[in-house]
């Protein structure tokens, strides 16, 4: 008697574990797809964290043509971009932020775009709005001083502990640093 009443509390113990897995799952599910959302743009809020916590700037159109910026960014462009960097690298030391900005410039040069176009066509989907000054530093090395890692055109990567990429190996690999692979479009 008593073994059968453990095996029904038991089963009921694990049928609500089971259901609050579900519905974790389900609805942290929908947070990451809301986060990874094709338009990654920051919400005005968040672009003021951003600004207010990094107390960094992007220097307007004269600022960046008097102190030479290789690539100048907007306000806007520069706080999404500190998003989709400290998503893609947020646990990655200063040179692999670095290495992720560098493909993500590397994308605007060759296709003469602008960073939220390359975002888009490249699906990058790391978003997080808890940036890091380590990340708002990278940004500003690689975007504005022309900072690079390599001198090799790396413009792809990913993380092999996270998912395999049989297409990204068919590239020109690079360098790997942290936990990402960093390659070079093969022409």
């Amino acid at each position: 008697m008593i073994t059968s009443k453990l095996k029904k509390y038991d089963y009921i113990i694990i049928m609500l574990i089971c259901a609050l897995g579900f519905v974790f799952g389900f609805v942290s599910g929908i947070y990451c797809e809301k986060q990874r959302s094709n338009e990654i743009t920051p919400s005005a809020e968040t672009t003021t964290e951003i600004a207010a916590a990094a107390a960094v700037e992007a220097p307007t159109t004269e600022e960046a043509t008097e102190t030479a910026v290789l690539f100048p960014l907007t306000k806007e462009e520069f706080n999404t971009l500190a998003c989709v960097i400290q998503g893609e690298a947020g646990g990655e030391d200063y040179k692999g932020k670095c290495l992720v900005a560098q493909c993500l410039l590397n994308a605007c040069i060759e296709n003469n775009a602008r960073p939220a176009q390359m975002i888009k066509k490249y699906k990058y989907v790391g978003y997080n709005s808890n940036i890091t000054p380590e990340t708002i530093q990278a940004i500003q090395a690689v975007f504005y001083d022309g900072y690079k890692v390599t001198e090799r055109p790396i413009k792809y990567f990913y993380a092999p502990a996270i998912s395999g990429s049989a297409w990204h190996e068919t590239q020109i690999f690079v360098i790997e640093h942290g936990a990402h692979r960093f390659f070079e479009e093969r022409a």
